[in-house]
């Protein structure tokens, strides 16, 4: 039911509203909600083939993202048989495991389940285990991140020139 589903993006962009934010060239202040769309976009296609999903994937990959197109996008490919849904968000808002949570919620939404609001559990570094909290936790981040940087070029896709400076222009790939 396109409705639905329209529905409950709506739903979702309220719920995450950051996913139709626009990235911006400020340093100090990597997103903004000027300008942002009222809700994710949705497109609707027919399904080409059983194969058609890797083909609106490419296209996903190399999307720019502009100021006032939001961050996600949701494809839905309808076919005779049912509809493939394709929710893509920009790398720099979430990762996969974040990606399965926004999906789970839309299909929550989309079943008309309701959803209570986080409780605020203050900051997290109490929450840690002792050996990483404090000075000590600090220099183990450091430590951490210092040996990550040493693996240098194995952890970059493309070039990092189109993404300097918060200026998302999707990946490059050689």
């Amino acid at each position: 039911d396109m409705d639905r589903l329209r529905l409950a993006s709506e739903g979702l962009s309220k719920r995450y509203p950051l996913l139709v934010a626009s990235i911006i060239a400020d340093p100090c202040l990597r997103f903004s909600l000027n300008g942002a769309p009222a809700a994710l976009s949705l497109v609707i296609l027919k399904r080409e083939s059983k194969d058609h999903w890797r083909s609106v994937l490419a296209q996903e990959l190399g999307r720019h993202y502009g100021p006032g197109q939001g961050l996600a996008h949701l494809h839905v490919l309808r076919g005779s048989e049912g509809c493939d849904i394709l929710l893509s968000v920009n790398h720099s808002l979430a990762d996969g495991l974040s990606v399965n949570l926004l999906c789970r919620t839309l299909i929550g939404l989309y079943n008309d389940e309701k959803y209570s609001e986080a409780v605020d559990k203050g900051p997290m570094e109490p929450r840690f285990p002792r050996a990483f909290r404090g000075i000590r936790g600090w220099w183990r981040a450091f430590k951490f991140i210092f040996i990550l940087s040493k693996l240098g070029p194995a952890l970059q896709l493309g070039t990092p020139a189109l993404t300097v400076n918060t200026l998302s222009a999707g990946f490059t790939f050689l």
